[in-house]
């Protein structure tokens, strides 16, 4: 069961659930995978949400880039079938396995983002969504690392769940539980103020370039239970798809779960 705590220090939402560790992510990739991997992967050929950002930051096709925590991999094939050099890491060994036997040829490898092998200023672009939120010591491991491997203009694009509006006036509103200790052994993920995380990035000597916000049913659905129901159907597709979009415009300036940043290495 999934129990959400506000950390006024900090300013961050803590979730707490199943342990985030690499046994979690070997089940929860097995899981989303299934018999029919082969497919779950492909699915994402065409994934105009992975393609519209490389395209808008990435004038080079022979430049490179990295995905950071790709998980089964599929934004990886993806840009690796519209023909960009790509690769793909994560730290779940049995995922990487299970991928490379559906694709051998599958530029996707077993590291973690804390250190990689990868040469200084290689990647034009480092993308990584829903990853930073994972790690309950923080992020700077994975930031110093990305400042290294990041070519100068290069770009970091980073997802993560955020405090949108909506959260902010529950844990205002003491909906959350204050400042109760960590615990760590049931430590899923942080809920992040966006502008703290944009702070943390600069210091290691990137500058904002695009700020953006997505998901706002699933924001809204999470913390609003008596709506769960009927908006968990139009999360999962089970009502039309155009309904979807339609309430996601609607709820998105206040409840959107993610935040999206572009940050340009200097």
């Amino acid at each position: 069961m999934e129990i959400k705590t506000y950390d006024k220090k900090n300013d961050r939402i803590v979730f707490y659930n199943k342990k985030a560790n690499v046994q979690f992510w070997e089940e929860h990739w097995r899981e989303n995978i299934g018999s029919n991997q082969s497919q779950k992967i492909a699915d994402y050929k065409n994934n105009r949400f992975i393609l519209k950002i490389v395209k808008n930051y990435l004038d080079d096709k022979n430049s490179w880039i990295l995905e950071g925590g790709c998980g089964i991999g599929g934004y990886v094939y993806c840009l690796q079938h519209a023909g960009y050099n790509v690769v793909g890491i994560d730290n779940a060994e049995k995922t990487v396995k299970a991928v490379k036997e559906c694709y051998p040829d599958l530029n996707i490898q077993r590291q973690d983002v804390r250190k990689t092998s990868f040469e200084d200023n290689y990647f034009s672009i480092y993308f990584s969504f829903g990853v930073i939120e994972h790690f309950y010591k923080g992020y700077d491991e994975i930031l110093s690392e990305a400042v290294r491997i990041i070519k100068p203009g290069g770009y970091l694009i980073i997802s993560f769940p955020q405090i949108s509006i909506l959260r902010r006036i529950k844990a205002e509103l003491g909906l959350y539980a204050r400042d109760k200790p960590v615990d760590k052994e049931h430590f899923y993920q942080f809920a992040l103020n966006p502008e703290k995380v944009i702070k943390g990035i600069e210091q290691y000597g990137f500058q904002l370039v695009k700020k953006s916000q997505y998901d706002g049913i699933k924001g809204f659905k999470d913390e609003v239970a008596i709506f769960r129901p009927f908006l968990q159907a139009i999360y999962d597709g089970k009502i039309l798809q155009i309904l979807r979009r339609i309430i996601d415009i609607i709820l998105k300036g206040l409840s959107s779960h993610m935040a999206l940043l572009v940050m340009q290495k200097k």
